[in-house]
């Protein structure tokens, strides 16, 4: 890469984490754009990127595996610190035959669940010792923050040993009370699967992974749930309804009934998030929707009836269930979102309009 090319992105980078923005796009053809508050905006007084420029920032932060990965699978994402500027996860991806690159800002210091502003219930599952804990949203909701803010909430509060086996290592978590380790998919074990076989018979209490790809995997974080270890991953799902409904549908209906039985007694919790823009438009705050296992939650799921699920999440707010509509609800009221954020993600847009008369 150019000196050139090297100041800009620096300066970019330095834009970037001065301006509290989450990502930036660097497209051919296209001037950069930053993600700031969930919202695109193109970066005032850049020009245009050309494919040469974006190519060789390509080959400046690829290693020679990744460039493998990436001629392969046509993407590859990985995580790196960039001179004084933090860590960034990045993805190279080809789009129109040219490379185009994102990096995503990757907060250098984990808070525990009580310092990111999510409801106590919430805040409850980071008491648990055993079971399994989904945490679900679309893109850009939080997800891996929120994970990491419950290792972190273990690592300082109890003793105990922590693995995690991430496809990229985003967050790094300094030892406190607990031991933790943190593996890299690729690089210190050759596939989550088989790191997850590893674990059966090791000294480990909390386990961390970032993805669940394949049944293979969702059978071997289930038989570690029911083996009493606590088991925490991410999942890409809009409700928590639907994540459980993708955990479970990997290879069609039959082998949703083989994992139902287990997962019905392995799942402790489901987490679902949304970043909503404050009232004081100057940052994000969670809104989260809270399913917890409950013997007609456990009765549901085993059935593999959803629509009882739905019902049963809905109506246990007494038990310590909260529906992402519900939380919408109370962060109006309290004056921390607008009503209109709050209808951007809503589940139920005629239900929230209702409680306002609208």
């Amino acid at each position: 890469m150019t000196v050139r090319g090297e100041l800009i992105l620096q300066r970019l980078l330095g834009q970037l984490s001065a301006e509290h923005a989450q990502e930036l796009h660097l497209i051919p053809g296209n001037p950069p754009v930053f993600r700031h508050n969930g919202e695109l905006e193109p970066v005032k007084g850049e020009e245009a990127l050309s494919e040469e420029f974006v190519l060789s920032l390509s080959k400046e932060y690829m290693t020679s595996e990744q460039g493998v990965i990436l001629e392969k699978n046509r993407e590859v994402f990985f995580t790196r610190g960039i001179s004084s500027l933090g860590r960034y996860r990045v993805r190279i991806y080809y789009q129109k035959g040219a490379l185009s690159l994102n990096f995503r800002r990757v907060e250098q210091e984990v808070p525990v669940l009580s310092e990111i502003g999510v409801l106590s219930e919430v805040e409850s599952i980071g008491n648990l010792n055993k079971g399994l804990i989904l945490v679900s949203g679309p893109y850009d909701s939080g997800r891996s923050y929120f994970a990491a803010s419950i290792l972190e909430t273990i690592n300082k509060e109890r003793v105990v040993r922590i693995m995690t086996l991430e496809q990229s290592i985003e967050f790094i978590i300094t030892p406190a009370k607990s031991i933790i380790e943190q593996r890299e998919v690729g690089r210190d074990v050759k596939s989550l699967a088989a790191g997850l076989r590893a674990l059966s018979d090791e000294d480990v209490d909390v386990i961390f992974i970032s993805d669940v790809p394949n049944m293979e995997v969702a059978e071997l974080v289930v038989q570690l749930s029911l083996a009493g270890k606590l088991v925490i991953t991410t999942t890409t799902s809009d409700s928590s309804v639907r994540a459980i409904e993708s955990f479970v549908g990997f290879d069609g209906k039959d082998k949703a009934r083989q994992i139902s039985d287990g997962l019905s007694d392995a799942l402790a919790a489901v987490v679902n998030l949304r970043l909503v823009r404050n009232t004081g438009g100057h940052g994000r705050i969670y809104a989260t929707e809270l399913l917890l296992s409950t013997f007609n939650m456990r009765i549901a799921i085993k059935e593999l009836d959803f629509r009882r699920v739905e019902s049963v999440l809905y109506t246990a707010r007494e038990q310590g269930m909260v529906t992402l509509d519900q939380n919408l609800l109370d962060l109006v009221n309290e004056g921390k979102i607008s009503f209109k954020s709050a209808l951007k993600v809503a589940h139920e847009v005629e239900w929230l309009n209702n409680q306002f008369g609208k």
